[in-house]
């Protein structure tokens, strides 16, 4: 087995210097992993906003769905064939296919607004 070792340190900005905090030895998949997630959160926001920068579909009740039916990212991905970048995409906002709104549907037994919300970011007009 392949492993690495990563120093974790904390940078001084001002004054230039790094000072190592620890040494971690994890595998390559574990670095992958680490990876996946990082930059995960730093391409979070990306094709969820319009452009106001306002989310626009929220899949906020697929969450509250699943945890009221005891489901779990893993059970969609290895027990019904949801893809990994799908359920990505669907922790990040982003859009998803219609097939894909179908299925989750049908595996979880519920309609499509205990799945996603759409959020107007527009104030309302009407006097």
């Amino acid at each position: 087995m392949h492993l690495l070792r990563l120093k974790l340190t904390q940078e001084n900005v001002k004054k230039r210097t790094k000072k190592v905090i620890k040494v971690v030895t994890i595998t390559h998949d574990q670095y992958w992993a680490f990876c996946v997630t990082i930059i995960g959160h730093m391409i979070k926001s990306c094709n969820t906003r319009n452009e106001r920068g306002m989310i626009m579909i929220s899949y906020e009740p697929l969450r509250r769905t699943m945890a009221a039916k005891g489901f779990t990212t893993y059970t969609l991905r290895v027990t019904h064939g949801i893809g990994g970048g799908t359920v990505q995409r669907l922790q990040n906002n982003e859009s998803i296919s219609t097939n894909t709104l179908n299925d989750l549907c049908r595996i979880l037994s519920c309609t499509l607004a205990e799945i996603a919300e759409y959020i107007d970011d527009e104030p309302d007009q009407t006097e």
